[in-house]
């Protein structure tokens, strides 16, 4: 019997038990899913941070645009877009509007649909350099951290100019929205704005 138990000491001392494996792979399970959710909120903070922070150098750099050009940039493109607009696709072409304003690439052709080259035009003058990540640089037009083109609309003002202005005007500000979804075009209260 003495023997029995030695033997049973020894060849326990070599190895795991399958639940002893199974405790341990439970407790990496539960930690690295508490890492991993803890990851993706400072992730979403950080982006979300990033997206206020642009969104407020493009608001002064739009006023010194305006400073100097008496008005803030429209397009055809800024002037028709609705802020309350759900699909981030649809923001392109103002944002193109937004883009070749502050940074002084195809201003002569400001309107948003122009293909600009992102190089400074010839006499123009820049109100704000964008880095590459701030871009899509195919189309050239200013992107949020998501990856989603940021929302630019002159509409208020479109609509005050107009002969009967729609009340009340489909636009937050008398001057310009200016907004990013925040990744979630569809929950509007997790949109970055200026408004």
């Amino acid at each position: 019997m003495q023997m029995h138990l030695s033997y049973c000491r020894n060849r326990r001392s070599k190895g795991f038990t399958l639940v002893e494996l199974l405790t341990v792979m439970t407790i990496i399970g539960i930690l690295a899913a508490l890492v991993l959710g803890t990851f993706k909120f400072v992730q979403d903070k950080a982006a979300r941070s990033r997206a206020e922070s642009e969104i407020k150098a493009m608001e002064a750099a739009l006023e010194s645009y305006k400073a100097d050009n008496g008005a803030y940039p429209r397009g055809a493109d800024s002037d028709s877009l609705n802020p309350t607009t759900l699909t981030p696709s649809t923001y392109i072409n103002s944002s193109k509007v937004l883009y070749q304003a502050l940074s002084g690439d195809g201003t002569s052709a400001l309107g948003g649909a122009a293909a600009s080259d992102g190089k400074l035009d010839t006499g123009s003058k820049q109100y704000m350099e964008f880095k590459p990540n701030q871009l899509n640089t195919t189309t050239f037009y200013v992107v949020d951290p998501w990856g989603n083109s940021y929302g630019y609309s002159t509409i208020y003002q479109a609509n005050s100019e107009k002969a009967t202005p729609t009340n009340p005007s489909p636009g937050n500000n008398p001057t310009f929205d200016l907004w990013s979804t925040g990744g979630s075009s569809t929950d509007v209260l997790k949109w970055i704005k200026n408004w």
